[in-house]
C-alpha cells in the first residue's frame, strides 16, 4: 500500500515538474491559450453557484444573474457586467 502511494506521488510530481525543465517549443501557443483561462473559468464558477440557487423557490442570485446576463449581452463589457451584477445582487439581497 505504501509503495503505491509513493509511486503515485512520484508520478504526480514528475508530471508537474517536466514542463518546468523541458524545452518549450510551443510556448507561444500555450501562453496565448493561458490568457483565455480566466474568461473560461468565470462562467463555470458562476454556473456552479447558480446550480444550487432556486432549490427552495426563486433565489436572489438568479435575479442578479439574469440582470448580469442582460448587461453582458447589451454592453459586452466585463467590468460593467461584474459591477452591475454585484450591485443587483446587493440590492436584491437588501430588499428581499
Amino acid at each position: 500500500m505504501m509503495l503505491a502511494i509513493v509511486l503515485v506521488g512520484a508520478c504526480t510530481y514528475a508530471l508537474r515538474a517536466v514542463p518546468l525543465v523541458a524545452p518549450r517549443p510551443g510556448a507561444t501557443h500555450r501562453s496565448s491559450a493561458l490568457r483565455r483561462v480566466p474568461a473560461a473559468i468565470l462562467p463555470v464558477l458562476v454556473a456552479s453557484t447558480l446550480m444550487g440557487a432556486g432549490a427552495e423557490g426563486i433565489d436572489v442570485r438568479l435575479g442578479a444573474a439574469a440582470i448580469a446576463v442582460a448587461v453582458a449581452w447589451r454592453t459586452r463589457n466585463v467590468a460593467a457586467t461584474l459591477g452591475l451584477g454585484m450591485v443587483a445582487l446587493w440590492l436584491l439581497q437588501a430588499f428581499a
